[in-house]
């Protein structure tokens, strides 16, 4: 009987788990589509904006996917250097959207096998990119150092390897698959088969964001849930490069300081809100109660 009520109990959970994460997903993707479709809120326009200041956001975004190495680590550590680098590359991959952005991309131009194949890419550079920050914060503790590596790392990348690998890709796609781009079939404001599509292949970062809170509450345990829920959504944001637009970018744009302001932070709020229903799901569904015995010192992550 007593087996029976735990049963019963964790499909209780799970079912409540999967309906925030549902939640989580609609009301993430629906921050900047009704701030663009329904407020006017534009594009964040970043011709103006410094290289300095753009090369910042992939520095911080590096910096914080070497904290969510570190946190990650907690849950198991004795898994192996390339398991956890596979876990991490999954989560990290799909948070960013790396699919559902090619696909969409490829929706709105119907050129959709070239967009695919694109991001090819973008997965081949991720790839480079946990590589070097596994290795990295397997021996570094300070975080200030973490930071200058975080540069060190990120520019590089930046300016080199990602136009490379992009031209490459985009090379063989083009020149010996035949695949070509052109411009956008569907504009904005879009119509219903492209927010039908939006919606439904959101479910990847969705799945990502719930990967990563659940590869991470170990480490915060000795957090209050209220405060799990908001640092998971500060990492989510934070892993997407979204504080650094609308705290520096926003200043450069020829736009209203405001409609600058809010045309970088509705991305901002997207991911926040990501996060925080990832991990409220997460606790939802399994809770902490199995880490008691190995709570972390946060002070020396």
């Amino acid at each position: 009987m007593a087996r029976l009520s735990k049963d019963v109990a964790a499909t209780r959970r799970t079912a409540a788990a999967l309906v925030v994460l549902v939640a989580t997903g609609v009301v993430a993707l629906s921050v900047h589509v009704v701030l663009q479709q329904l407020a006017g809120v534009p594009f964040p326009q970043v011709a103006d904006v410094p290289l300095w200041a753009r090369l910042l956001r992939p520095v911080s975004a590096t910096f914080a996917l070497m904290y969510f190495f570190r946190w990650s680590r907690v849950r198991d550590p004795r898994r192996g250097a390339i398991s956890q680098m596979l876990w991490v590359f999954v989560a990290y991959a799909a948070m960013l959207q790396t699919l559902r952005g090619a696909l969409m991309a490829g929706i709105v131009t119907t050129a959709v096998p070239y967009h695919v194949a694109s991001g090819v890419g973008t997965l081949l550079s991720t790839g480079v990119l946990i590589v070097a920050v596994a290795i990295v914060t397997r021996f570094v503790r300070s975080w200030w150092t973490l930071g200058v590596i975080a540069f060190v790392v990120a520019v590089p990348k930046t300016l080199f390897l990602d136009p490379f690998v992009g031209a490459q890709v985009d090379h063989l796609i083009t020149s010996f698959a035949g695949l070509a781009d052109h411009a956008e079939v569907y504009p904005m404001p879009y119509g219903a088969k492209i927010l039908v599509w939006a919606y439904s292949t959101y479910v990847e970062p969705v799945a990502g964001a719930a990967l990563g809170a659940w590869m991470v509450l170990p480490a915060l345990h000795r957090l209050r849930p209220g405060l799990q829920v908001a640092a998971f959504a500060a990492l989510s944001a934070a892993l997407a490069a979204q504080f650094v637009p609308p705290l520096l970018w926003t200043w450069f744009m020829p736009l209203p300081l405001g409609t600058a302001f809010m045309s970088t932070f509705q991305f901002t709020l997207e991911y926040a809100v990501l996060g925080a229903g990832a991990m409220l799901a997460v606790r939802t569904w399994q809770g902490t109660a199995e880490f008691e015995s190995r709570a972390p010192d946060l002070r020396a992550a």
